[in-house]
């Protein structure tokens, strides 16, 4: 979809001074957590470096570094893409809104409408994955346990 081709949101829709304030207060919320997501990956990366220098302090433990290595890129690039998708919706919201460019407006709501699938497909993935480890753990404990 070309979203910038008409680009006057007043066109065909007059917008209420309440309606702009709080799509305004939702791009600023979104950069605000977008920012987070940001500094979340910081502390995630100080958190590595600092598990690793103490797992290296015990002897070589490759099994634990590589996991906790797969899992901090797994986690940075699901912030990432969520960050980023997070903050291009508050940036195009933002530009709508101050330009009145429908445009803008609807890129930015088409990527707001991206972040909250991409979470809800997380939150399907997560939810799937708990209720196999309760099944494989129920079925373990069915039948003796894991010997």
């Amino acid at each position: 979809m070309d979203y910038l081709q008409n680009n006057n949101l007043l066109e065909d829709t007059q917008l209420s001074e309440n309606a702009k304030v709080e799509l305004s207060n939702i791009a600023r919320w979104a950069n605000t957590s977008a920012i987070l997501a940001f500094v979340s990956i910081g502390v995630s990366f100080m958190s590595l470096i600092f598990t690793f220098t103490r797992i290296s302090s015990f002897g070589s433990r490759g099994a634990i570094l590589g996991g906790g290595v797969f899992t901090f890129l797994l986690g940075t690039g699901i912030s990432l893409l969520l960050g980023i998708t997070l903050f291009n919706a508050a940036k195009y919201l933002k530009a709508g809104l101050l330009e009145s460019d429908q445009g803008y407006f609807l890129l930015g709501a088409s990527k707001l409408a991206t972040y909250f699938k991409i979470n809800a497909i997380l939150i399907i993935i997560i939810a799937v994955i708990i209720v196999l480890v309760l099944l494989l753990l129920m079925l373990a404990a069915a039948f003796g346990g894991f010997r």
